[in-house]
């Protein structure tokens, strides 16, 4: 691992950190952030223009002679990264401060599309952060002792006895059941040597790595500093991703869904964390059919957003979970009607029908053609609205879901 300093003189008191991949080297230049913290001898003073200007054009510089990426990216994807200098340079000059400066660096670095690229903020001194758990091992366990117990009791005794806060949860608000006695048909059901051998191919694929760079891009981009565990599980082929109420947040992903299908990890990581940050927004007890259909159309619009994608259709089919090119031109094709129709529901509590009929139902459609992910799409296409109107993304990860709601009912019913 190779240090560069960015600026001799100036690097000790910046605390700069970035992550450049160049040929054959991986590069990490340290870019940490006044978040920080400062001297207590002597108060911290944000950088200059001038010197920001400098760090910019200093990394620029490294990047446009070393990094070998930016060609092929060219050639792959027509996109020329180095043409677009003097608008990153624009973004450096309108930063307002530190903070600013270094998000619009961690911006800049994004575009270049390539996983061994990019910045990570230091946590503020105390702070908090994110705690990965991967379950592999205590499934491999539960594997082992099926031939002694059977199914149901290993799962219970090597599986959800240790995860249970997880489980809970997940029991509660995805299955609306009392007890996890109502898993067992699924546990069952469920083939537990293939989701162990789909676990082993997600961890050797990387996939592990590819969850924490997609939740720290999300965190940076939602200023989020909480406490928050990422259980990275296997499951019984249900559930991919959920971040539901608990005493202390967390997100859940059963990876054995993701094992031959990474790439869904843009879209499901970004997703799951939005509902993390939002959890706090409203009180499980009193949730209504609006709001949840709005919960899902925010997750589903910034996992867009965070991967720097415009917002289009091919973008949004691709987000939208178990969405058809069929299904997703029937929605298009009848959007006022379904979205008069759901929000008319708007003040409906969550029931399972409810769910089940809008949300998930997976990739099936009822006879009308209409597909049982329709209320992401029809949230999705609200919060769109709003973002034409002028909301930042950022503004509507902490909007209230009525004031989505009321606009809605507005334009529509």
């Amino acid at each position: 691992m190779t240090k560069l300093r960015l600026s001799r003189t100036l690097l000790p008191e910046k605390r700069l950190a970035v992550l450049c991949a160049v040929p054959a080297v991986l590069v990490v230049l340290a870019l940490m952030t006044l978040l920080a913290g400062c001297s207590d001898k002597e108060p911290w003073k944000n950088l200059s223009q001038e010197q920001k200007i400098e760090d910019f054009e200093y990394l620029f510089d490294i990047l446009e002679y070393n990094h070998s990426y930016l060609a092929l990216k060219v050639r792959t994807d027509g996109y020329d990264w180095l043409a677009h200098r003097d608008e990153f340079e624009q973004a450096v000059r309108d930063a307002a401060d530190d903070k600013a400066f270094a998000q619009a660096i961690a911006r800049m670095l994004r575009q270049i599309n390539n996983g061994h690229t990019g910045m990570f903020l230091s946590r503020p001194e105390g702070g908090n952060g994110m705690r990965i758990t991967v379950g592999v091992d205590d499934y491999r366990r539960c594997v082992d002792a099926v031939p002694e117990k059977g199914k149901w009791q290993a799962w219970l005794d090597e599986y959800y006895s240790k995860f249970r806060h997880v489980f809970d949860p997940m029991v509660k608000y995805l299955y609306m059941a009392d007890s996890v006695e109502s898993l067992r048909p699924y546990v069952e059901a469920w083939d537990f040597e293939a989701g162990l051998r789909a676990a082993e191919r997600f961890i050797s694929a990387r996939g592990v790595d590819r969850v924490k760079e997609l939740a720290s891009r999300s965190a940076e981009i939602l200023d989020f500093h909480e406490d928050c565990d990422v259980f990275l599980m296997v499951g019984i082929g249900q559930v991919g991703g959920t971040a539901l109420p608990a005493e202390k947040s967390f997100v859940y992903f059963g990876i054995e869904l993701f094992a031959d299908k990474l790439d869904r990890l843009a879209f499901m990581v970004p997703h799951e964390f939005m509902h993390t940050v939002r959890r706090g927004g409203f009180n499980p007890a009193t949730l209504t059919f609006g709001h949840l259909v709005v919960e899902e159309g925010i997750a589903t619009v910034f996992s867009i957003v965070a991967q720097d994608l415009p917002l289009d259709n091919p973008k949004l089919k691709a987000a939208l979970p178990f969405m058809s090119d069929e299904a997703f031109a029937y929605c298009e094709g009848n959007r006022k009607a379904l979205t008069r129709e759901i929000f008319s529901q708007a003040a409906s509590p969550v029931t399972p029908e409810l769910a089940a009929k809008y949300l998930y139902s997976g990739p099936r459609c009822d006879e009308r053609g209409v597909p049982g992910s329709v209320g992401y799409y029809v949230g999705a296409r609200a919060v769109i609205d709003l973002l034409k109107e002028g909301r930042a993304v950022k503004e509507l990860s902490r909007l209230p879901a009525q004031e989505v709601i009321d606009a809605v009912l507005r334009r529509y019913c």
